[in-house]
C-alpha cells in the first residue's frame, strides 16, 4: 500500500526541518548569550550593594590580589567588602544555581519527563523535614545556651550556691 503524502504534510516536514536547522544554528548563539548575561550578573552582584564600587575599582582590586602592581588609590575597605563579602557569597550563589540545574536536569532526564519536579520522588517533603528538624535543634540548643548563661552568672555571683542550682534545675 501505498501512503498518500498530502501538500501539508510536506510543508509540515519542511518547518519541522527548518526549525531543528534554525536550533541548530542557534545554539552557540545562545549559550554565548547566556555566559554573557551571567558574566553581567556575577559582576554586577560583585559591584551593586550598600557600598557601591565602581567597575575599575573592582579590576583594580582583583588585580592586586592575583599579584599585579597597578599603582591606584584603592581603598582597603572597598578590598575587604569585594574579596572576603562579596566574592565569596557570588561563587557559592553561581555553585549552588548550578547545582540545582545539574540536579533538574538529571530529574527530568531519568523519568524522561521535561515536566519533572522534585515532589515527584519526595525531595520537597525530605527538604521540609530537614529544616524543621534543624529549626527545632535550634531551639533546643538556644534553651541550653540560655541556662549555661545563667549558671555561669550565677556562679560569678554566688559561688557556693551554684551546685545546689545546678541540682534544683536538673531535678525540675
Amino acid at each position: 500500500m501505498e501512503k498518500n503524502i498530502g501538500r501539508d504534510d510536506v510543508i509540515n516536514q519542511r518547518r519541522l526541518r527548518l526549525s531543528k536547522d534554525l536550533i541548530y544554528f542557534l545554539r552557540p548563539w545562545l549559550i554565548g548569550f547566556l555566559i554573557l548575561i551571567m558574566v553581567g550578573a556575577v559582576c554586577g552582584s560583585l559591584v551593586f550593594g550598600s557600598v557601591k564600587i565602581p567597575v575599575s575599582q573592582m579590576f583594580v582590586i582583583f588585580g592586586k590580589a592575583l599579584g599585579f602592581e597597578i599603582f591606584s588609590d584603592s581603598v582597603r575597605r572597598d578590598e575587604v567588602i569585594l574579596l572576603g563579602i562579596r566574592l565569596p557569597r557570588t561563587i557559592l550563589c553561581v555553585l549552588v544555581g548550578g547545582g540545582l540545574a545539574i540536579s533538574g536536569a538529571a530529574l527530568q532526564g531519568l523519568f524522561r519527563n521535561p515536566l519533572a519536579d522534585p515532589s515527584l520522588i519526595g525531595v520537597s517533603s525530605g527538604a521540609a523535614l530537614a529544616a524543621v528538624e534543624k529549626g527545632a535543634a535550634a531551639g533546643v540548643a538556644r534553651h541550653f545556651e540560655g541556662l549555661g548563661a545563667r549558671l555561669a552568672v550565677h556562679k560569678v555571683v554566688h559561688r557556693q550556691e551554684a551546685l545546689e542550682l545546678l541540682a534544683r534545675l536538673v531535678i525540675l
